[in-house]
């Protein structure tokens, strides 16, 4: 996968704190290598334009450190919103489309992101991305 490859995978999400060990638990879970996290400082942020903003302001955050964004992976519309607004190309956006079809499959159909079913799919499409 990316990590493989040399990237420094980072996570982000807009779960609270105090889901720290229960998303390190699902990462682990997918087969995803370890890396630093990133939650949101609130207990609850709801997907939409809250979430947008977290997210986009925090890959912000971590582009000004030094580090290049090679790719993003969500489940959401907002992931690619924010993922676009951190500058990332549709094609290095890659987002699970099973949970949330229906908010994800038209923005996959627009060609905003690379839409994939199951994590298994991941390493093969980010295997296929020509490095930075």
């Amino acid at each position: 996968m990316a990590a493989t490859r040399g990237y420094q995978m980072v996570y982000l999400t807009a779960r609270g704190e105090q889901y720290t060990d229960a998303t390190r638990g699902w990462l682990a879970r997918k087969g995803f290598p370890r890396g630093p996290l990133r939650l949101s400082p609130s207990f609850v942020t709801l997907p939409g334009g809250d979430t947008i903003d977290y997210k986009t302001e925090t890959l912000e955050a971590i582009t000004a450190s030094g580090l290049e964004l090679a790719g993003g992976v969500g489940n959401r519309a907002s992931d690619i919103a924010a993922y676009t607004n951190a500058g990332l190309a549709p094609g290095r956006i890659f987002i699970q489309a099973a949970e949330f079809a229906s908010e994800i499959d038209p923005e996959v159909a627009a060609g905003h992101a690379v839409g994939f079913q199951v994590y298994a799919e991941l390493e093969a499409k980010v295997a296929n991305l020509p490095q930075l």
